[in-house]
Formats: C-alpha cells, sequence, structure tokens
C-alpha cells in the first residue's frame, strides 16, 4: 500500500470508528445502557460496498446484519481466508473481510462477494431455527453442520452462506463450484432458509 492509500486509510477508519461509535453513553427511556452500536474499520470505498451488501439484505426483506466488521489489506487476519467471522475473547463477534487481487475489478467483485458471504452467516446464525438447519442439510443431502474437520464443501454452513449470497448477489458471480448449483436446486434452498423466492430468480426465472 502507498503511503497516500495508507494515510487515507488510517483517516477514514478513525472518522467511521468515531461516528458509529457516538451516543453510545446515552441512557433508554428505561434507564438501561444502551448497546454499544458496531464498528466498522476501514477505507471509505469498503464503507461503500458494506452499503452496497446491506441493502441488497434489505431488499430481499432480510435483517441486515449488524456487527464489528473490520477491512484488512492482508489475508493473516482472515486466517489466509477471503473473509471469516471469528469470536473474540470477550465473547463478542466480528467480520474480518480481506480479499484483494491486483486487478482493481476483481478485487471489488471479491470484496463485495465476500461482503455478502460473510453476513450472511451472521444472518444465518441469528435467524434460522435448528429445524429448519436440519431441513437444508437433508435437503442438499449433507450430514454436518460445521465440522471444520470435513472439507469446505462438506460443510452445510458454508452452503448456507453461499445460497444467501446465491440469492441477493450479483449475477456474474459464479457458483459452478458449489454442488447442487442448479438455478432449481440453489432456489429450493434459499426459499426453505429465507421463506421467500430469491431475487435473482424473480428477475430471471428458472426454465
Amino acid at each position: 500500500m502507498n503511503t497516500t492509500r495508507a494515510l487515507r486509510t488510517v483517516a477514514a477508519a478513525t472518522m467511521i470508528a468515531i461516528s458509529l461509535a457516538g451516543g453510545t453513553s446515552a441512557l433508554a427511556t428505561n434507564d438501561e445502557p444502551v448497546p454499544p452500536r458496531p464498528t466498522v474499520t476501514g477505507p471509505a470505498d469498503d464503507l461503500v460496498r458494506l452499503d452496497w451488501a446491506h441493502e441488497r439484505f434489505r431488499e430481499a426483506g432480510l435483517d441486515v446484519p449488524e456487527i464489528d466488521i473490520e477491512f484488512h489489506e492482508t489475508d493473516e487476519p482472515c486466517e489466509g481466508n477471503l473473509g471469516t467471522v471469528r469470536t473474540r475473547p470477550d465473547g463478542t463477534r466480528i467480520v474480518s473481510i480481506c480479499a484483494d487481487h491486483e486487478k482493481p475489478h476483481v478485487r471489488d467483485s471479491w470484496r463485495r462477494r465476500t461482503i455478502v458471504h460473510e453476513l450472511a452467516h451472521v444472518w444465518e446464525e441469528r435467524t434460522i431455527s435448528d429445524a429448519t438447519r436440519t431441513a437444508f442439510m437433508d435437503l442438499r443431502g449433507l450430514d454436518n453442520w460445521n465440522d471444520r474437520t470435513s472439507g469446505w464443501f462438506d460443510r452445510a454452513i458454508e452452503h448456507v452462506a453461499e445460497v444467501i449470497t446465491w440469492g441477493i448477489g450479483d449475477p456474474e458471480w459464479m457458483f459452478k463450484v458449489l454442488p447442487s448449483h442448479s438455478c432449481e436446486e440453489m432456489a429450493a434452498a434459499y426459499e426453505l432458509l429465507t421463506g421467500s423466492t430469491a431475487p435473482r430468480v424473480i428477475a430471471d426465472p428458472c426454465d
């Protein structure tokens, strides 16, 4: 990262953290402390991508996941992945986004897709029931939810994030690496998870 970009990144991160943290000392009408608002740290262009992702969730009628988010320029904070959702020592959850590419247009696409995928994980863990999880695994022909000793494609939790990303993301994003990826299969999985038709299918119905 060049010096100018680094300075912009630090400045943007500082302004974002300050603006999002403001007002957290106020008291609710019942005198209960207001929980701190989620903080986002990263450059301004990633904030634009995050707003775009939140709008995709809202347009689909899905509760927008509010969570602390950090954007990074290297993959170490994401444990070598494009992104991750992890638990801090204090028990709070945080999303880290590390997706990068030397070509700006590819980087932009990777960052957007990763944001939606990781927010889909947050949406899932806060929204769907154990019964829905079981039904989803049956539908997808999977036998584990998130056994990290199993491969990525064998974990139902990753199928959930990809199905939501498929349903609300950009049509240009590829999903053929995911087993059971036909439009009909993805649409059925999306409807099982959300109780609604995927915006992608509404715009371009399956044949």
